[in-house]
């Protein structure tokens, strides 16, 4: 029964959740999923492994996975990378795959400031098993046929891409992004159902708390945000990290208070939730782990979300360490 609530709950609002894209709370150790531009901001190689698993006491599970590689071509100015993204509700619902390359080229303005351009172009494949769901008219008329599953395709595919570009300097950073601008068909029926434009503003600036006698950084605090949107939905991420090596501890406020339901069916605000974070910085590894505490309607029997970020990185390439390119201070979790 329990199960049965969650689905009629998924497919009243899938309409509209389709237009969404599916999201990282610790979206800075996606980079390439967030902004294309970050391709490559590292000294050598790196890959990434994310997985979340939203809403576990529902009844259904929502689970996002990524893996990711890129590397900082540094004799070109140029940082390639692979992103593999896979989206599902539960092991019979809806399902999301999306297989990516992206590129980056990097640019000194001055001594102290870069900005780097991005682009990722994707294939993606996007599935509905519909002999395992249960759809409103069935309940409502106490029947085995649906009138949506009339002319509906299992599974779809199509191409998309997403533009970025990041400035920087030593300490602080303004990123954007726009996916979709191809505005990819994303209808199960056939007809003309354009996935809408969405863009995202991120920033943030790193200080120094504590040095040492060599006057290296011991402990530092990062401010950063970052802004989504995407059709009538839009999403703001507001916290900080604080660093003392090997540990990081982020806390950070999703939501729009001040704003409704961008649905207009409720009054209720977007207080969505608060993120905590816990990582730790190994050598050339970076675990994390953070917790999602709802503060929406959904709280109750929701359970939160869970996500995991595995990244390790390498080395530079040393035949070309004589081009020197200033490297993004973005949070990495």
């Amino acid at each position: 029964m329990k199960k049965l609530i969650a689905y009629i709950f998924i497919f009243n609002i899938v309409g509209y959740s389709l237009a969404q894209s599916p999201q990282f709370s610790q979206f800075y150790a996606a980079p390439l999923y967030l902004n294309p531009a970050l391709t490559g901001a590292t000294k050598g190689g790196r890959i990434a492994l994310n997985y979340r698993n939203q809403w576990p006491a529902s009844g259904a599970t929502f689970n996002t996975g990524a893996f990711s590689f890129d590397y900082n071509l540094r004799s070109i100015s140029s940082g390639l990378g692979l992103l593999v993204v896979n989206d599902r509700v539960d092991d019979n619902g809806l399902t999301f795959t999306s297989v990516g390359a992206t590129y980056a080229y990097i640019t000194n303005i001055t001594r102290k400031h870069s900005v780097r351009v991005g682009l990722k172009a994707s294939q993606n494949w996007s599935g509905i098993k519909s002999s395992s769901l249960i759809f409103a008219d069935q309940l409502i008329n106490q029947t085995n046929s649906s009138n949506s599953l009339a002319g509906l395709q299992p599974t779809i595919s199509y191409f998309d891409d997403v533009v970025g570009g990041v400035f920087y300097s030593n300490n602080c950073w303004v990123g954007l992004a726009f996916d979709h601008l191809t505005r990819p068909n994303q209808s199960y029926y056939g007809a003309n159902d354009e996935l809408p434009l969405k863009y995202s503003f991120h920033a943030g600036y790193t200080m120094p708390l504590t040095k040492n006698i060599k006057g290296f950084t011991t402990s530092k605090m990062t401010l950063t945000f970052n802004y989504k949107a995407q059709k009538k939905w839009d999403q703001l991420d507001l916290g900080f990290y604080y660093t003392k090596n090997p540990i990081v501890l982020g806390l950070w406020y999703r939501g729009l208070p001040f704003k409704n339901n961008p649905q207009n069916t409720s009054n209720y605000s977007n207080r969505e939730s608060l993120v905590f974070l816990f990582g730790i910085e190994v050598n050339e590894f970076r675990i994390g782990y953070s917790y999602d505490l709802l503060m929406s309607q959904l709280a109750p029997f929701s359970g939160g979300a869970h996500e995991l970020s595995l990244t390790y990185s390498w080395g530079e390439d040393k035949r070309s360490m004589k081009r020197r390119i200033m490297l993004v201070p973005c949070a990495k979790f």
